[in-house]
């Protein structure tokens, strides 16, 4: 997320991220209950599409320093009706403002400094899908 909103500084709606911490048993249920979005049939109640990994260092502007990962994916999410209303009301653990460490990223990102970012950035681990899940 802190590519898309240019680590906090790409406009005035974009200043803010927060880190949202869902059940584990949680998020299986949105993967399972979810459709690809090049592949909808009706209005699925989570809609996922795989989306181009970005990497840490590049280019300023656009790129927002990170660069292409080539083949590696990322998921986005997009929830509706009862998604919604179970995210709003069971789904969520915690929720914390990550816009400080985000912008300080962007500034190393800056000065190329991508060891110094990737210490403040959690470690990401594969998931293992959930059995059902069909995305």
């Amino acid at each position: 997320m802190g590519y898309r909103c240019g680590w906090c500084t790409k406009d005035a709606n974009q200043t803010n991220v927060l880190e949202v911490r869902l059940h584990r048993w949680a998020f299986d249920w949105i993967l399972c209950n979810a459709s690809l979005a090049s592949q909808q049939q009706g209005r699925a109640t989570a809609v996922v599409q795989w989306d181009p990994e970005r990497g840490l260092g590049g280019e300023s502007g656009k790129a927002s320093y990170t660069h292409s990962m080539g083949e590696v994916r990322s998921i986005q999410i997009g929830l509706r009706d009862t998604a919604v209303q179970r995210y709003a009301s069971e789904f969520i653990v915690s929720i914390t403002d990550v816009s400080g460490r985000f912008r300080e990223i962007g500034q190393r990102l800056q000065v190329k400094d991508t060891e110094g970012v990737a210490a403040l950035l959690p470690v990401e681990l594969a998931y293992p899908m959930p059995e059902g899940a069909q995305i």
